[in-house]
């Protein structure tokens, strides 16, 4: 997210969401019960050694069902925080070497910062209601996956934590 928020042109920019909100899906997309990373990484690496690959138990599914909802709510905090560092430390630009770039102009191009705030919102929650309709279909535990991640007091922390780096990341 730090190196596609570099990009100037917003063609770019959309070609980089666009290709991130694909591989995004392509992780958590299933066929014949399983994931489909997961087989291809197991027919170009492991089968020669093992057998084949395992079948998932429903407990395997919960979790990656509820890594598949917390990623989406991990990189909306991202994009928050990446779209506004530039506005908020623009002032101590010269501090922070990945926020420099020399210019003329004076201020920071709100209007693209909320171009890119755009298109990173609208391109990540296609993808993800995409590959959740998806996942709906073929019978993965949704529902039980967002109720641990809204009820457990693991994830609240875990999720804190997060926010917590995300916000250091800020000041990096």
């Amino acid at each position: 997210r730090m190196i596609m928020f570099a990009v100037t042109d917003n063609m770019y920019f959309l070609i980089l969401n666009l290709a991130d909100a694909g591989l995004q899906t392509m992780f958590n997309l299933y066929y014949n019960g399983r994931p489909i990373v997961d087989q291809l990484v197991w027919k170009c690496c492991w089968k020669r050694c093992g057998a084949d690959l395992p079948a998932a138990s429903e407990r395997t599914r919960e979790i990656r069902m509820l890594w598949f909802q917390a990623q989406t709510l991990i990189e909306l905090v991202l994009i928050f925080v990446l779209t506004f560092r530039k506005y908020i430390f623009y002032d101590n630009r010269y501090a922070f070497s990945v926020l420099y770039h020399p210019s003329c102009e004076s201020g920071v191009d709100m209007g693209d910062l909320l171009k890119k705030l755009g298109i990173s919102v609208v391109t990540l929650l296609a993808g993800d209601l995409g590959t959740s309709y998806i996942a709906y279909v073929k019978g993965q535990p949704l529902a039980a996956a967002f109720r641990m991640l809204t009820t457990s007091k693991i994830a609240f922390v875990s999720f804190s934590n997060i926010v917590l780096a995300a916000l250091m990341i800020m000041a990096m």
